[in-house]
C-alpha cells in the first residue's frame, strides 16, 4: 500500500539537509553543483539505516576517475578534482569563479565565491532551498517536491498522491504530467514498439538493458520534459518508467530494489538543461579525428588477406576511409583477446601495412570467456567470472560455446581484463568495439563481487569500459581513447565511449526509426552514435535501402556500414550506387572541419552533434519531431526513409532556409531569426513560402513588381518538391558559416593550410576548431579556435575572421559572461594550475545566441604562432560587384561564377553531390595570417 510520508524532523549539517520520518524514511538533500539538487531516499528501521547499494554512485565513480587521470583536467571538471566532498575542496561548500568587472568583462583578480546553497528556509509545512537561481520546495506534511527555474516558473512537481512510496524492497516516485508535456532522453527503446517520434509520452519503459531479441534496448533513467525539467535517477537496479501511459496526468518511476538517488534541475529551455548533465558525469572527450571518417565493417573479414584486399580496393576506388573493423573472426575463442595466427599470421606487420595506407584498425571484444578459451583456466582459478551461490564459476550454454561472464564489478577482474589489452595496444590496435555488453545473456541467479546479477546488470558495461580505460592509461596516457559499445551506463561517455543502435534489420521500417533512436540517445548523454548502415539482420539490403541509409549515415556522428551474411562495401550494390556512395562519402570528408568543430562544441559546451528541432525553436509543432534534426548549428537534415519516395513533404522552422540540392529559399526576408537578406539572394534562387513561388529577376531585367521578389511577412513555410534518388534533403540557415576542406582519401591527408568557408547570406556566426587530432594536448590549451562572423546591412555584407584561441589579449566584446553561476565556475582557471578551456557560452549559459567565452591563460603555450592559411569563400548569395579584403579591392579574376549542374545522367548526379557546397560564386581570398583579425566586405 502506498504511504504518505510526513517528515516530522529536520536536521541541517553544513551543506546537507536531512528530512526524517522516524523509523521509516530519511531524505538526504544536497546541492552537488549549483542549480542541481540531489535527494537520496534512505530506508529507516527502528535499529538502523539500510545500507547504500553496493554499486558506486555517479559522483563516487566520477571522483575515482578524476583521481586516476594522469593528464590535467579542464576547469569544467574542477568541482570534482577533490572527490565527492565539495566542502573539502573549498572549505566553504562553495565554488570559486572569476571576478566580474563592472563593465561585464572578466578580470584576472581574486576569485569570488558562488555558494552551492544560497539559502535554506523552513517551517512546519515545507523546506525551501535556493541554489544558482533555482529553487526546490519540499513539502513536509505530506512529502512533496516542486522545482522552480530562474524565471520563477514551476518546471516540475510531484503528483498529489504517492509522491514517494516504499513497499518492502520496492520504491517509487510519481510526478505531475500536464497535458501536452513531452518526454525526451532515455536512450534506445524497443524498436518494434516505438514510433519514429521523439516523445516518449504514453509509453511504459523497463530500465533493463537487453538485446534478445535484437536490436538493443538501452534505457537510462534520465528524463527531460518539455516544461524545462531534468530528472535523473542513479539506481542501476531493475525498474520501469511509466510516462503518462497508465494515467495521462502523471508519470512515475518504480524500482524493485536499491536506493532512489535522485537529481533534478531546471532551465527556461530544454537546450539549457543539457550541459548540466556533464557536470555530473564529466565531459565527453574529443574522439580521434580518424573516428569521424568512414569506417568499413561487416560480419566479418576472416583473414589478413581479405582485410588487406578490402583496404587496397578502397584506395584503388578512391573511396575515402579511415577505419577497418574486425568482427569475431580475429580470435579463435571468445575471450582469447589475441589474434588467431592461422588467419592473421603477422598482425603487427599487417597493422603497419594498414597504417601506411592510412587505416586504423578496430577489433571486437565481448565480456564472455568460453571454457575453451586460453584465458578460461586462469579466470576460473582466480575467481574473475560470475559465480554460483556456492562460489564456483557460473558457466552456461551460449552460442559461441559454454561460457562464463567476466565480473566487471570486481577490481581484480577489471585489472586482469585491462592487462589482456596491453599486448594488443603494443601491436597498434587503435580502438575497441565492445559487443554483447548488456550483457546479452546474464543468468539472474549469478553472483558478482558487487551483488546479485539483477543489481549490477545495467552497469556491467561501465565496468568493462573502465577496464579498457585502465589499459589505455597504462600504454597511451596522452592519447585519446575510442570505444564503440552496444550498451552503456551513465559515466561511460567520459571514457570515450560511443554507442550504436545494435543489430537492426535490413528493412525500411528500421531505417525510419534510426533518427529518433539517435536523437534520444544523444539527449541521454551518449552523443557519439552510429547505426549499421544497410541493416545487420535479414536479407541483403536493396541498393536503394543501402544508399538511403548511407545518406542518413554521413549526417550522424559516425559512419559505419555493417551487416551479417552479405557485403556492405559500396561496390557490392552495382556501379551506379558505388559512384553515388563515393560522392556521398566525399561529401562527409568535405564537412569534417565542421563536424570536428561540433566535437569540440560538445566537449566545451555540452551540446550534442545532432539536436532535435525542439531544441532550436519554441514552435510546438516540433515537440515530437523525430525524423528531421539539426546537424550542428547550421545544417538541417531530413533523411529519406521510405522506399520509392518521390516527393519530399515537410515543414521547416521559422526563419530563412536554403535547400542546397533544389537551390530554393524558404521563408521571409525578415524572418524571426533577424536575418534581412533582401537583395542578397542569388538571381537564380527561387524563394517560396509553401504557397507561392517568387522568382528573382536576373540582373539585366527590371521586375514589374519588386514587392513580388520577396515575401514581406513572417510565414509558416513548408516544403513539397520532387526528391531524386541521389539527393540528401539538406537545408542550411541564413547566416550560416561552415568550414570545409577539399576531400582526401583519409583524414591524415586533409589539407590543414587551406580552408573552404561556406557562407550563406545573413547575420550569423561559425567556428573552426583545430588540433593534432589524436592526443590530449587540447586539454592543456594546445588547439586553435577561429571565429567567423557575418552581418548584412543593405548593400553590404561584412565577414570577420579572427583567431580567438590562442590569444594574447581579450577584447571586451568577446568576453560576455555566462548568465549561470555554475558555468562561470566551469570556465574558471582553477588554483591547481590546470588551464581552463574555451567554451561556447550559448550552451553553457542557455543564451539563445552563441556568444563565446574565452579563457586567458598567461603562459608561453598560448603565444600566437605565426601561421597563415589560404581561404576560399563559397558564396551562396547574389554576385558581389566589389570584394574588399582588409580594405584592399580583390580583382575580378578572384571571383569565379559556378554554374548549377543540370541533367540526370549518373555523372551529373555525382557532380551535383560533390558540388553541393560550391555556392554560386567561389571567391579566392588568398593567404591570411592567423594572428590578425581579417575583414572581408562584399558590396552589391
Amino acid at each position: 500500500m502506498h504511504t504518505q510520508f510526513r517528515l516530522t524532523e529536520i536536521e541541517i549539517h553544513g551543506d546537507t539537509v536531512y528530512l526524517i520520518a522516524p523509523d521509516r524514511l530519511k531524505i538526504e538533500v544536497s546541492v552537488p553543483y549549483p542549480g542541481i539538487f540531489r535527494l537520496i531516499f534512505l530506508r529507516l528501521t527502528p535499529w538502523s539505516e539500510a545500507p547504500r547499494p553496493a554499486t558506486h554512485t555517479i559522483l563516487e565513480r566520477k571522483a575515482a576517475h578524476d583521481r586516476e587521470q594522469e593528464t590535467g583536467l579542464h576547469a569544467f571538471d574542477f568541482a570534482l578534482t577533490q572527490g565527492t566532498d565539495i566542502k573539502r575542496a573549498t572549505n566553504d561548500a562553495s565554488f570559486h569563479t572569476e571576478t566580474e568587472d563592472e563593465d561585464g568583462a572578466f578580470s584576472t583578480g581574486a576569485p569570488r565565491i558562488v555558494k552551492l546553497i544560497e539559502s535554506i528556509w523552513y517551517d512546519d509545512e515545507r523546506v525551501v532551498i535556493k541554489s544558482a537561481r533555482s529553487r526546490l520546495e519540499i513539502g513536509r506534511t505530506p512529502f512533496s517536491l516542486a522545482l522552480f527555474d530562474e524565471t520563477e516558473r514551476k518546471v516540475l512537481e510531484t503528483a498529489p498522491e504517492h509522491a514517494f512510496y516504499m513497499e518492502r524492497t520496492a520504491s517509487g516516485m510519481s510526478f505531475a504530467a500536464p497535458i501536452g508535456t513531452a518526454f525526451y532522453g532515455l536512450g534506445h527503446g524497443d524498436i518494434e514498439e516505438m514510433d519514429p517520434t521523439l516523445d516518449w509520452r504514453g509509453k511504459k519503459v523497463p530500465v533493463w538493458h537487453d538485446h534478445l531479441p535484437g536490436p538493443s534496448r538501452v534505457i537510462l533513467p534520465l528524463v527531460y520534459t518539455s516544461h524545462g525539467a531534468a530528472v535523473l535517477i542513479d539506481n542501476p537496479h531493475p525498474a520501469h518508467l511509466d510516462l503518462a501511459a497508465t494515467r495521462d496526468d502523471r508519470w512515475s518511476y518504480e524500482t524493485l530494489d536499491g536506493t532512489i538517488d535522485l537529481y533534478v534541475w531546471g532551465a527556461p529551455t530544454i537546450k539549457a538543461l543539457l550541459p548540466k548533465y556533464y557536470t555530473l558525469f564529466g565531459r565527453q572527450p574529443l574522439p580521434p579525428l580518424w573516428s569521424l571518417g568512414y569506417m568499413q565493417s561487416k560480419f566479418g573479414y576472416r583473414n589478413e588477406t581479405e582485410l588487406l584486399r578490402i583496404a587496397h580496393k578502397l584506395r584503388e576506388k578512391e573511396i575515402p576511409s579511415d577505419v577497418l573493423i574486425l568482427d569475431l573472426y580475429w580470435f579463435r575463442q571468445m575471450g582469447d583477446l589475441t589474434f588467431d595466427r592461422r588467419a592473421f599470421p603477422e598482425p603487427k606487420r599487417m597493422i603497419e601495412q594498414l597504417r601506411s595506407l592510412g587505416f586504423h584498425l578496430i577489433v571486437i571484444e565481448e565480456p564472455y570467456v568460453t571454457v575453451k578459451s586460453r584465458n578460461f583456466p586462469f579466470a576460473d582459478k582466480m575467481g574473475l567470472l560470475g559465480k554460483k551461490g556456492d562460489g564456483r564459476t557460473y558457466t552456461f550454454p551460449f552460442w559461441p560455446g559454454e561460457a562464463g561472464l567476466v565480473d566487471f564489478t570486481s577490481p581484480l577482474a577489471q585489472r586482469w581484463w585491462a592487462d589482456l589489452h596491453l599486448p594488443l595496444m603494443d601491436l597498434g590496435i587503435a580502438g575497441w568495439w565492445t559487443d554483447l555488453v548488456e550483457p546479452e545473456v546474464h543468468p539472474t541467479d549469478m553472483i558478482h563481487h558487487a551483488g546479485p546479477a539483477p543489481h549490477v546488470h545495467n552497469t556491467l558495461s561501465l565496468g568493462m569500459h573502465e577496464a579498457i580505460y585502465t589499459a589505455h592509461m597504462d600504454i597511451r596516457p596522452e592519447m585519446r581513447l575510442f570505444i564503440m559499445s552496444r550498451s552503456a551506463w551513465f559515466g561511460s561517455g567520459r571514457y570515450g565511449v560511443g554507442v550504436w543502435s545494435g543489430d537492426v534489420h535490413t528493412s525500411w521500417d528500421h531505417l525510419k526509426k534510426q533518427p529518433a533512436l539517435m536523437l534520444s540517445m544523444s539527449l541521454a548523454g551518449f552523443p557519439l552514435w552510429n547505426s549499421d548502415i544497410g541493416g545487420f539482420i535479414g536479407d541483403e539490403p536493396s541498393p536503394e535501402l543501402y544508399l538511403r541509409w548511407l545518406q542518413f549515415g554521413i549526417f550522424t556522428p559516425q559512419v559505419r556500414p555493417h551487416g551479417a551474411g552479405s557485403p556492405r562495401e559500396p561496390w557490392a550494390f552495382g556501379e551506379e550506387v558505388e559512384a553515388l556512395a563515393r560522392a556521398t562519402i566525399r561529401l562527409r570528408y568535405r564537412l569534417l572541419p565542421y563536424i570536428y568543430t561540433m566535437a569540440y562544441q560538445l566537449f566545451a559546451e555540452g551540446l550534442p552533434y545532432v539536436r532535435p528541432l525542439t531544441l532550436e525553436t519554441d514552435d510546438p509543432a516540433f515537440l515530437r519531431e523525430g525524423n528531421m534534426y539539426m546537424f550542428g548549428d547550421h545544417l538541417l537534415v531530413a533523411p529519406v526513409t521510405e522506399e520509392g519516395q518521390k516527393t519530399l513533404r515537410l515543414r521547416l522552422p521559422s526563419g530563412v532556409w536554403f535547400d542546397l540540392f533544389a537551390r530554393t529559399c524558404y521563408g521571409s526576408s525578415h524572418g524571426s531569426d533577424g536575418n534581412d537578406i533582401k537583395g542578397w539572394v542569388h538571381e537564380n534562387m527561387r524563394c517560396k513560402d509553401g504557397r507561392n513561388d517568387y522568382v528573382l529577376a536576373s540582373s539585366d531585367e527590371q521586375p514589374a513588381n519588386e514587392a513580388n521578389l520577396w515575401i514581406e511577412r513572417p510565414v509558416e513555410h513548408s516544403v513539397e518538391r520532387p526528391v531524386e534518388r541521389y539527393e540528401i534533403p539538406l537545408f542550411v540557415k541564413a547566416g550560416a558559416l561552415i568550414p570545409t576542406v577539399r576531400p582526401a582519401d583519409h583524414t591524415g591527408r586533409l589539407n590543414g593550410t587551406e580552408v573552404h568557408l561556406i557562407a550563406v547570406p545573413g547575420n550569423g556566426r561559425g567556428y573552426l576548431y583545430e588540433d593534432d587530432g589524436e592526443s590530449l594536448a587540447y586539454q592543456h590549451g594546445d588547439y586553435r579556435l577561429i571565429r567567423f562572423e557575418q552581418s548584412v546591412s543593405g548593400e553590404t555584407v561584412t565577414l570577420t575572421i579572427e583567431t580567438v584561441h590562442p590569444t594574447r589579449s581579450v577584447s571586451r566584446d568577446r568576453r560576455a559572461a555566462p548568465d549561470d553561476d555554475v558555468f562561470q565556475t566551469l570556465n574558471h582557471l582553477s588554483n591547481t594550475g590546470r588551464p581552463a578551456s574555451d567554451a561556447f557560452s550559448s550552451g553553457l549559459s542557455g543564451m539563445e545566441k552563441s556568444t563565446f567565452v574565452e579563457e586567458h591563460v598567461a603562459s608561453s603555450q598560448n603565444e600566437m604562432p605565426k601561421m597563415s592559411k589560404h581561404w576560399i569563400l563559397h558564396w551562396f548569395g547574389a554576385r558581389p560587384q566589389k570584394v574588399l579584403v582588409n580594405g584592399q579591392v580583390l580583382g575580378d579574376e578572384h571571383i569565379l561564377s559556378n554554374e548549377t549542374v543540370q541533367g540526370q545522367t549518373l555523372s551529373d548526379q555525382v557532380q551535383r553531390i560533390e558540388s553541393l557546397f560550391d555556392g554560386f560564386y567561389t571567391i579566392d581570398l588568398g593567404k591570411l595570417a592567423l594572428d590578425e583579425v581579417h575583414t572581408i566586405v562584399l558590396r552589391r
